[in-house]
């Protein structure tokens, strides 16, 4: 696409994983994160050269995959992104609006919003087009080139306006009568008394992305209109200032604003710093607050950025002695929120800042400190400040340094340290970091006020340019204060906010229980895949029929946890005693049992510590079998030998359950917990058999996980053969058949490909093949249109193992397509009752797998 230039990415250099040598050992080692990840960037170079090689020579539909894969594999890459979109606009401008659409919410750019003006056009809607051409057009430096221009012109026939990125104000289409431009931070540009597309121009936004733009002088310029005075100064008086700096986001910062106007108490000034927004129906509904006298209001006539905002409001508070809280206006609080906050500060004479716990504030995150937890709305705000204040009440905890989302300053702490440094953490980030470092140096403390719980959405105003700004005032933080990484991380590893969130976490789960509904423990492990899928489904049914799911999962540090509530986790079988008490309160019916990989085998004694009922849901087979897949020596179907082969499995290739347990005694506690369930589940009546094989009277019901009805296509004309293999392809997953037929066909020349939707242990040998592609890994709910992506005329599972559902089946049928597998476990079964497949023997050569496939008709 014309104005669209696309460089190589930036990945790190050397052969890529694809071109490599060396053969697949059959259990490779396991790779560290960062082996993985420089696997995965040389992956994501090599594929996007493959993908460019193809567009070139004119093979678009060869090109397009190989740019998705290496998208997959660098998710995070925004110029691998970009390249994928672009490919787009020449084949489905749909897919190509859809792409340039989420790239630009993510990364916001130049190119990225010219890509989505150009989609939304050749995809038929002119203003859409013209609404994504005025976006970046208003807020991105043009290139100088001129190749842009011709499609701004086709764009926005009747104007439009750039600067370019050597300053230069550029106006189109060529021939049109000339423009009156003015200039007042945001430049303004109208022809016939009409504004042009791209107006009005933020320089603010430009330079902030480009410090070292010259901007040249606008034509014909004329004075900027005086900015609009403050209201009438509110009249001080001692207490505490709430001060608020605002740029954009009408709704969250009138919701904020709402808030905070509710929960203020009498007396309590509410600074607000309008920072030049450029939403105009932000700074009038400011305005209109003022005139109420809601608020005191400054204005910057430019954008100065936060740190600079927060001194305008801060040196308020100081003139008149007043402590300060300064809020972020993406925040939510509570009543009470402010008086708490300033008990705490004065909890000691030489606490300077107090912060509270939220869900989104790095080291006071609540209730995952590692981040992820979502934004409440203003009702589940003030129920978690209630709880939290019960909880933890006045307790405070020393902290390294406050969080600037919602800080509270005592005008002492304040004189002593000075400001923010606005000069050298311009737009904001790490500011607050600084100040407090300042602060501790002359004697100061920090801390967290337990009992209060604030929301915060985060990067509302940043949006995009977030992480530039982080990266960039990180630099700075670091060169004045080397030690504070090593504080932060002697914080985070010490936790000392982990009994106040657990606390507060146990006062939610006791405010949560619902009296006579009873609740459903169910225990599963942590490695998500088919088990978690399943239970994801199991949880649903339990709702509908009007039970509660409580969910046990594996924690950090080997401990138990409760779904949904992090910091109740449980070293186990120390506070066996302490779990069961906390789980007796949710009026437990019984316990259901889908996987211990990962649990303390005490968890066993749980349904009788309750004095309930237990049921047992079979996933796979590690009731008997320590490696749990049932796979032999050579990683392929073990037969099931007798006690003694088993052994001699275990001794040669280990166990995989995490316990000190001899197969013999797995099955005789598995026979206990069996036979004492009061029902036995598998999804599959294979499963239900080997379970009754290996323990002798247990009858399971048959219950299926999903019910895919097949939806067969017609068998597709090609030259190539092209096979879909669905999943995460391990070596009981059938691994190296799959490279053994890849190989095979290269040697015999056929005509065949194989796609591996998902990834496998061992890409590299197996895209050398040149009879392979493998897409990367999906999410879940993008699988079954993954697939038809494809256009893969059948699917291929090659498990070597004998599954108890295969959800890979379910999502190939789903896709419409014949599936062939071999005649093994469920997978058969399935493919018996529906029909809709073709069933090969376990251990055929690769020839005869290949020569099946090619012959497969349906």
């Amino acid at each position: 696409m014309p104005g669209l230039s696309l460089a190589p990415p930036e990945i790190d250099s050397g052969r890529a994983a694809e071109e490599s040598h060396g053969r697949m050992q059959p259990e490779p080692h396991v790779p560290t994160d960062a082996t993985r990840s420089q696997t995965a960037k040389a992956g994501a170079r090599a594929a996007w050269r493959r993908g460019q090689a193809a567009l070139h020579a004119g093979d678009a539909a060869n090109g397009l995959r190989w740019l998705d894969r290496a998208c997959r594999l660098a998710p995070q890459d925004p110029t691998l992104h970009l390249g994928l979109a672009t490919a787009w606009l020449g084949q489905d401008p749909a897919r190509a609006v859809a792409r340039f659409t989420a790239l630009s919410a993510w990364h916001d750019s130049w190119e990225s919003g010219l890509g989505l003006a150009v989609a939304r056009m050749r995809a038929g809607d002119a203003r859409a087009a013209r609404a994504a051409l005025a976006h970046s057009l208003s807020r991105h430096a043009a290139p100088v080139e001129p190749g842009w221009m011709k499609l701004a012109d086709a764009i926005a026939p009747s104007g439009w306006c750039a600067l370019t990125q050597d300053g230069t104000l550029r106006l189109g289409p060529d021939g049109l009568p000339p423009a009156q431009i003015t200039s007042a931070g945001l430049l303004h540009v109208r022809r016939d008394g009409q504004a042009v597309v791209g107006s009005p121009i933020d320089q603010d936004a430009i330079r902030r992305r480009m410090p070292d733009l010259q901007m040249a002088d606008p034509i014909r310029a004329k004075p900027s209109p005086p900015a609009r005075p403050p209201p009438a100064r509110i009249p001080a008086q001692r207490g505490t200032d709430i001060i608020i700096p605002v740029y954009r986001d009408h709704a969250a910062t009138l919701a904020c604003l709402d808030s905070v106007l509710a929960a203020r108490p009498r007396g309590v000034r509410v600074i607000v710093i309008d920072d030049a927004t450029p939403e105009p129906a932000l700074a009038a509904a400011l305005d209109r607050l003022a005139a109420r006298r809601r608020i005191f209001l400054l204005r910057h006539a430019r954008n100065r950025g936060f740190p600079a905002a927060a001194n305008a409001g801060l040196a308020q508070a100081r003139a008149t002695g007043r402590d300060a809280l300064l809020l972020n206006a993406d925040t939510l609080v509570a009543p009470g929120f402010l008086a708490r906050l300033r008990m705490a500060a004065y909890a000691a004479a030489d606490i300077g800042t107090a912060c509270p716990l939220s869900n989104n504030a790095t080291i006071l995150n609540y209730p995952d400190p590692a981040g992820g937890n979502p934004m409440p709305d203003l009702a589940e705000t003030r129920r978690l400040a209630a709880l939290a204040w019960a909880a933890n009440g006045v307790s405070v905890t020393d902290i390294p340094t406050a969080v600037g989302f919602c800080m509270y300053l005592r005008h002492d702490c304040l004189r002593a340290a000075g400001r923010f440094r606005a000069d050298l953490f311009g737009r904001g980030y790490g500011e607050e970091n600084d100040f407090c470092q300042r602060a501790s140096a002359v004697g100061w403390r920090h801390v967290a006020a337990t009992g209060v719980f604030v929301a915060h959405a985060g990067e509302v105003s940043f949006g995009t340019e977030a992480a530039d700004l982080r990266a960039r005032n990180e630099t700075v933080l670091l060169r004045l204060h080397p030690d504070y990484p090593a504080r932060i991380a002697a914080h985070v590893a010490a936790d000392p906010l982990f009994l106040a969130r657990r606390r507060l976490d146990e006062i939610r789960w006791q405010a949560g229980q619902m009296g006579e509904i009873p609740a459903v423990v169910l225990i599963t492990h942590a490695l998500g895949g088919g088990v978690a899928r399943s239970l994801a489904q199991r949880e649903a049914r339990l709702r509908a029929t009007g039970m509660r799911p409580v969910t046990l999962a594996p924690g950090p540090g080997a401990t138990t946890q409760l779904m949904g509530f992090p910091n109740l986790r449980f070293r186990l079988p120390d506070a066996m005693a302490a779990l069961a008490a906390l789980l007796g309160a949710a009026n437990p019916a019984h316990v259901e049992f889908h996987h211990m990989l990962g649990h303390h085998p005490a968890l066993y004694e749980l349904p009788a510590r309750l004095g309930v009922p237990h049921q047992v849901y079979v996933h796979d087979y590690h009731w008997f079998c320590p490696r749990v897949v049932l796979s032999g020596s050579q990683g392929r179907y073990c037969g099931e030998p007798d006690l003694a082969g088993c052994n001699r499995c275990i001794r040669q290739r280990g166990s995989v359950i995490g316990e000190a347990i001899s197969v013999a005694a797995l099955r005789v506690r598995s026979a206990h917990m069996l036979a004492h369930a009061t029902r036995v589940m598998t999804p599959s009546t294979d499963a239900a058999a080997r379970i009754s094989r290996h323990f002798p009277g247990i009858v399971p019901r048959i219950m299926p996980w999903d019910a895919p009805t097949p939806t067969p296509t017609k068998q597709r004309q090609g030259d190539i053969r092209r096979i879909a293999v669905i999943g995460a392809i391990g070596a009981e997953k059938g691994y190296h058949v799959l490279l053994a037929l890849a190989r095979d066909a290269a040697a015999a020349g056929h005509q065949l490909e194989f796609v591996v939707i998902g990834h496998t242990i061992g890409d590299a040998a197996l895209l050398r093949t040149g009879h392979a592609f493998i897409t990367g890994p999906y999410a879940a709910d993008e699988a079954v249109d993954l697939i038809r992506d494809q256009a893969a005329d059948l699917a291929f599972v090659p498990s070597v193992v004998p599954e108890t559902w295969c959800h890979a089946l379910s999502e190939a049928w789903a896709a419409g397509l014949h599936v062939v597998a071999f005649d093994l476990g469920a997978q058969a079964e399935r493919i018996r009752a529906t029909g809709q497949g073709s069933l090969l023997p376990a251990g055929l050569a690769p020839s005869a797998i290949n020569h099946a496939l090619l012959a497969a008709r349906w």
